[in-house]
């Protein structure tokens, strides 16, 4: 656990640190020639033949400069100051969808992941610190979990579509309503920069009725049109760019609310217990991304192991548009 203390000592001595005065004016004008940009993602375990545990989810995101006026945003990281040099804000909505294997029993899966679905508003900082190859993304989360979320209907109408002879039938046991509210940090450090190449490390911590976990990280990027700490999104240059990431990741996990129900209903007819979850989880990751102009196509995957004691490896896969202005 000595790793995770120290990612969590350098989360906080992060909080208080200003961006003004790190970075050329110049570099930043011609940097950030794309601030902000609407995105959507989908992402499905279809591709590995898989139809369980987390098995569907969507995204939309929205940054844009106004919302850095947003009062939440003296929560996030750097608190209650402005970052005058690279930093971006955003919204994001979220929905997730979890079930067990079987989807043709409209009993309770013993021993396997409970239905449950969660539907989550968020708002996000990202801050770019140049001159220490570091960014930081900061993230409040609020919503719900359970039939709130609407995750049977989704689900539903999906299979109607893609799969209408296997309907799910055991969303009547899902996990039941409660409040989603996560504190979440990402801080990513570049130790090598060949330019093109980066590798890095990153430390995640999230906190709350949802997820409660530490995570670490190594990853690799390559970028034809490098200069990653000195912007978020493609650089506006004319022409097609590519660029590959890679990352491999390990978790500890505390609480994770779509296994183990809410912190505050306790009527779930059926969840897992504390001593039923595998409490370090591995995965990597891996992604693709397109770029034409103000344009991004992101397709990327995750595979992770086991969350729980009797489940097996999981994989899915997504796919995100981007339109940058």
């Amino acid at each position: 656990m000595r790793h995770y203390a120290l990612i969590v000592i350098l989360i906080f001595q992060l909080s208080g640190t200003s961006v003004r005065g790190v970075v050329d004016p110049d570099e930043v004008k011609q940097s950030r020639s794309l601030d902000g940009y609407i995105s959507f993602a989908w992402e499905n375990d279809l591709y590995y033949q898989h139809d369980f545990y987390y098995t569907n989810g969507f995204q939309v995101d929205f940054y844009h400069d106004w919302l850095k006026q947003s009062p939440i945003n003296r929560i996030l990281i750097p608190f209650g100051r402005k970052a005058d040099g690279l930093s971006w804000s955003g919204l994001q909505l979220r929905q997730e969808i979890f079930t067990p294997r079987d989807l043709a029993m409209d009993t309770i899966s013993s021993g396997d992941h409970p239905y449950s679905s969660t539907l989550t508003l968020s708002q996000v900082s990202v801050v770019n610190l140049p001159a220490r190859q570091m960014r930081i993304v900061t993230e409040l989360r609020v919503g719900v979990l359970g039939p709130a979320s609407q995750g049977f209907k989704t689900q539903e109408l999906a299979h109607s579509v893609s799969n209408p002879s296997r309907p799910p039938q055991g969303w009547d046991y899902q996990v039941q309503n409660d409040l989603i509210l996560n504190y979440d940090i990402q801080v990513e450090k570049g130790f090598i920069n060949k330019g093109n190449s980066i590798f890095g490390v990153k430390g995640k911590s999230r906190l709350g009725t949802l997820h409660t976990d530490l995570e670490a990280g190594l990853w690799f990027r390559f970028d034809a049109r490098n200069g990653y700490f000195n912007r978020f999104g493609p650089s506006g240059e004319p022409g097609f760019n590519v660029v590959f990431f890679l990352s491999a990741n390990t978790r500890y996990v505390f609480y994770d609310a779509t296994l183990q129900g809410g912190v505050f209903n306790k009527t779930s007819p059926y969840v897992l217990s504390s001593e039923n979850l595998n409490r370090w989880i591995g995965s990597l990751e891996g992604s693709l991304i397109f770029e034409l102009y103000e344009h991004q196509l992101e397709i990327y995957t995750r595979v992770a192991t086991p969350h729980f004691q009797m489940a097996e490896p999981h994989g899915w896969i997504g796919i995100t548009y981007r339109y940058w202005f």
